[in-house]
């Protein structure tokens, strides 16, 4: 497992690859993300690295979520049971 820091101007959207390399993830492993990483590159970066991605989606201008796109957010935004 590895440390990122980055300063708070940076946008979280662009540092995913960053973040990937220094946490040395197994292929298969699902990643939790907010909503601040959500871009199709970054699903691109995930899919070519054989990491499933549980990225929140977020509403667009003009295009909010559909009823199934906010069930997937309620369900993986849920904290793991201990």
């Amino acid at each position: 497992m590895g440390i990122l820091t980055t300063p708070a101007n940076v946008n979280e959207i662009s540092n995913l690859e960053e973040v990937l390399d220094t946490a040395d993830l197994p292929e298969g492993i699902y990643l939790n993300a907010d909503k601040g990483y959500a871009s199709a590159k970054n699903e691109e970066l995930l899919k070519t690295r054989k990491i499933k991605s549980r990225i929140l989606h977020r509403a667009r201008k003009g295009k909010p979520l559909t009823e199934r796109e906010k069930l997937r957010n309620k369900l993986i935004g849920k904290p793991a049971s201990k």
